[in-house]
């Protein structure tokens, strides 16, 4: 049986990592965000004449990039964030063990 006590530095050195991962990845999340809103918003003021499906049309053809870049970002956010509670699901375990140990 593996010694819970052995993996519990090699553990809270990746929660800290992860942690990192995450804020990091939440600041690209925001970053990406703005910089789609914003473009998104620039391209509006130049739409040209049309119906209003024509215009979304082209709006959304034009912010295609920018968008498919906000959701990755986003995506990459939510892997983090799995990632993150996966180790602190490791960690609740981990404290379980020890704690039966002790009797």
């Amino acid at each position: 049986m593996i010694d819970p006590r052995s993996k519990v530095s090699a553990i809270l050195d990746a929660l800290e990592s992860d942690r990192s991962a995450y804020e990091q990845a939440s600041k690209d999340e925001a970053s990406k965000e703005r910089d789609y809103r914003k473009f998104k918003g620039e391209k509006m003021l130049e739409s040209k004449d049309g119906t209003v499906l024509e215009k979304q049309a082209w709006l959304d053809s034009i912010c295609a990039d920018k968008r498919y870049e906000r959701d990755l970002a986003r995506n990459m956010k939510e892997f983090h964030r799995e990632a993150l509670r996966s180790r602190q699901a490791e960690i609740y375990l981990l404290k379980t063990l020890i704690e039966q140990e002790n009797g």
